[in-house]
């Protein structure tokens, strides 16, 4: 019973961590997608239900003004998959690095493992 009541205390912090402003989350991709290069990258393992994710996000600004969005995501130690997007206005951009980073958060709930940032 200690056991569920801690998972639940530790998901309700992870949710409300989460959901911190998602305002200001997207101010702050806005302001990245515009000034320069933003790379973020996470990590969820656990070894006893056979989980090793990577998750890499990499945001910069092409010649013509566009702001690249771009992601990897891959079992740890293999090519992986990865898709870029490109978007026109910055704001539009900052949505989805915002979204981005509540599914990361989230995925405690939905696989069982909670993503980690690691620092580059």
């Amino acid at each position: 019973m200690e056991t569920l009541i801690a998972s639940l205390t530790h998901q309700r912090r992870i949710d409300s961590e989460s959901s911190l402003a998602p305002a200001r989350q997207i101010a702050q991709a806005t302001w990245m997608a515009a000034h320069g290069e933003l790379r973020e990258r996470w990590r969820a393992t656990d070894l006893a239900r056979n989980i090793a994710r990577d998750y890499e996000l990499l945001v910069t600004t092409d010649l013509f003004g566009w702001t690249l969005v771009e992601r990897q995501w891959r079992r740890i130690g293999t090519a992986g998959q990865h898709t870029r997007t490109s978007f026109a206005n910055a704001q539009d951009a900052a949505r989805l690095i915002a979204a981005i980073r509540q599914r990361r958060a989230s995925a405690h709930r939905r696989i069982g493992a909670e993503y980690t940032r690691i620092q580059l």
